[in-house]
């Protein structure tokens, strides 16, 4: 279990990674002239102190506030905040008494933030260290984490975090813009997980029959011609909207000059690994062309056995003669504190791994870079913020609006994943056509496209 001051230098060091994506170089400039120091509690302040922000690692609080969630607006951008602390007497509070983001000493230029942000971090986390909360296959299951069910996972904290300590830089340094003035445009990350690169093996035409019997028994035409003509297509053109995808993706990720990350599984085969042979994966793998990014999709069993991710990753470099070193779980299958070790220790770079599997929301309550709390650790950790099937689904569309919109506000990166068996599947006919639109968006919208490599390059320096 890491102390307080252990989490206190991890926090920090993640805010500081994360400030160089979220902010512009006049923002970042600013913030990266901020001291941040730790104290025990608001109530015992060195008057030594001067000019810093100031956290507290056990700061005072009204009882029964870890839950209790506010939200105030700034520079019209909606914030969240919970768990609020105490402010110190003779200090003010920006900008309410009610709901302050901070609190602060302007004869001494000091900023405190008004919740813990300490606790908040540890939340986010810490979310894995349950096996109460973990389905047959090990995931999170969103809906048994508190803080999910709270929706504070709405918003990502950090970025929240940083953007609100710089307005008090600002503030107290009298500068009249507006924070937005000094936010850098959203970075992109775009990846694919290529679980299926053809629709004729054993096991996926025997979930078509067993959905066109469903369709038969309950007399559903539409779902008799889908799944009928689905079978017979996976029969003569196996690799029609499914391997043949990939291509389709990468012509359209060129009209707007984007690339992508495309994320290979090999390992052992069945229900919940690769459906395609080796050779085949690794043909489609070799077609990647130049300037697209090359992962592993780590198997299932990737973490139970360790021989089992390094010959997955052996087979990969061995092959195509070049070094990987992205890749993210299949069915995010992952555990932060436990697997991140065999990560590192296999030569991974960076991992997007992290994310919720069944909802949407910022899981570890970061749209950016993650450090891991472990510094032999060398792995850089990209949250994947929105997978296809979950906002592109109708339930989903305010939520996916309200967080995006959201993070375009506060900056920082945002990342996709589209799988390429539902880019344009006619068994999928609700996807058809959203990659192109969703990509559209993006471009007008000015989002930097970045591979995961760059997020790392740049990123590298602060890993020391």
């Amino acid at each position: 279990m890491e102390s307080k001051i252990q989490i206190f230098i991890l926090l920090i060091k993640n805010l500081k990674i994360l400030s160089k994506f979220q902010f512009n170089d006049k923002g970042f400039s600013v913030f990266s002239k901020i001291k941040f120091i730790n104290i025990n509690d608001q109530n015992n302040i060195s008057s030594k102190l001067k000019s810093a922000i100031l956290i507290p690692l056990n700061p005072i609080k009204s009882k029964n506030q870890e839950t209790i969630s506010w939200q105030t607006n700034i520079d019209n951008v909606d914030l969240i905040l919970w768990d609020k602390i105490l402010k110190p007497k003779k200090w003010h509070s920006y900008p309410s008494n009610e709901n302050p983001l901070f609190y602060f000493d302007t004869k001494r230029n000091l900023i405190l933030p008004s919740w813990d942000i300490i606790s908040s971090f540890q939340l986010f986390i810490n979310s894995d260290n349950s096996n109460k909360n973990k389905d047959k296959l090990g995931r999170i299951i969103s809906n048994k984490v508190e803080y999910h069910n709270l929706r504070l996972d709405n918003q990502p904290h950090l970025n929240n975090a940083n953007f609100i300590f710089l307005k008090a830089t600002l503030l107290i340094n009298n500068f009249s813009e507006p924070v937005e003035k000094f936010i850098s445009p959203i970075k992109l990350i775009i990846s694919h997980d290529i679980d299926l690169l053809r629709s004729n093996d054993f096991l996926s035409q025997s979930i078509r029959s067993y959905r066109l019997l469903l369709a038969f028994i309950k007399f559903n035409f539409k779902d008799i011609k889908k799944y009928f003509s689905g079978f017979i297509r996976a029969i003569f053109f196996p690799y029609r909207n499914y391997g043949n995808s990939i291509f389709g993706m990468i012509d359209i990720e060129r009209q707007f000059d984007y690339k992508s990350s495309f994320y290979f599984l090999f390992g052992k085969r069945g229900r919940y690994g690769p459906r395609s042979s080796e050779r085949e994966t690794l043909n489609f793998a070799r077609s990647i062309p130049e300037g697209w990014s090359i992962g592993l999709h780590y198997n299932f069993d990737s973490f139970k056995n360790d021989k089992s991710l390094k010959n997955q990753l052996l087979v990969l470099r061995r092959n195509l003669k070049k070094k990987v070193i992205s890749g993210r779980a299949h069915y995010f299958i992952f555990d932060f504190h436990k697997d991140a070790k065999l990560l590192n220790d296999c030569g991974i770079k960076i991992d997007e791994s992290l994310s919720w599997h069944d909802s949407l929301g910022f899981r570890f309550g970061i749209a950016g870079p993650l450090i891991h709390q472990s510094q032999n650790i060398k792995t850089l950790f990209i949250p994947t913020i929105f997978m296809d099937q979950l906002f592109w689904h109708s339930d989903n569309k305010d939520e996916f609006n309200l967080e995006y919109e959201h993070l375009k506000k506060v900056g920082g990166i945002i990342s996709f994943l589209v799988h390429n068996d539902i880019f344009f599947n006619k068994e999928y006919p609700q996807f058809i056509g959203k990659y192109q639109k969703l990509l559209r968006k993006l471009y007008e919208d000015n989002l930097i496209c970045c591979l995961p490599e760059d997020i790392y390059n740049i990123s590298k320096p602060f890993l020391s």
